[in-house]
């Protein structure tokens, strides 16, 4: 859904949008509304509820949903499914009286749906990479896999219930397998 006026939109203004079932972007001056739905948000809620005890006890950073935004440098407000911010980078990033963050995580999962065009994740992952995020995970829930992307545009595919999720050097130590990820269906 799409929610275009002609004026530019605040801070202040996009928080106050009701709940809708979805996450709110802001692109090239239109509020973007993307609803989820069950499969979506089971997904969000396995990997926030693995990543964040995680990154805690180690004292690596923060775990966020898809309701904090990151601002672009292109003026884009974007909302990963899921992300990662290093603790070293996060102070530099927040604004006094404001509640978004400026830049891209560290770390941006974004969960594949039937809406989402090739061209607008494309744009997407561009526009993260270009904030200074370091790792992508798109995370496929009808393939039951995730292709992890980098800045210098190397791909890889991570499939199968034997392979293994790794955050890398981004969140070092951290593995999830894929058949954990996906879990049984209810």
């Amino acid at each position: 859904m799409n929610l275009t006026t002609e004026h530019e939109w605040t801070e202040a203004q996009i928080m106050r949008l009701p709940e809708v079932g979805g996450k709110y972007e802001l692109i090239e001056g239109e509020v973007l509304v993307t609803p989820t739905g069950y499969p979506h948000e089971d997904l969000v809620a396995n990997l926030i509820s693995r990543l964040r005890p995680f990154v805690m006890e180690l004292g690596l950073g923060r775990i966020f949903s898809s309701s904090l935004g990151y601002w672009m440098k292109s003026g884009n407000l974007r909302s990963p499914d899921v992300s990662f911010v290093a603790k070293e980078r996060l102070t530099d990033m927040i604004r006094e009286g404001e509640g978004f963050l400026y830049g891209g995580p560290d770390l941006a999962v974004e969960i594949l749906s039937p809406s989402y065009t090739v061209r607008a994740m494309k744009n997407k992952v561009a526009e993260y990479f270009e904030n200074d995020c370091r790792l992508v995970w798109l995370v496929d829930p009808q393939d039951e896999s995730v292709t992890v992307l980098y800045p210098d545009g190397r791909e890889r595919l991570i499939a199968g219930e034997t392979e293994i999720l790794s955050g890398e050097d981004v969140i070092p130590g951290f593995l999830l397998g894929i058949d954990d990820l996906f879990g049984d269906p209810i």
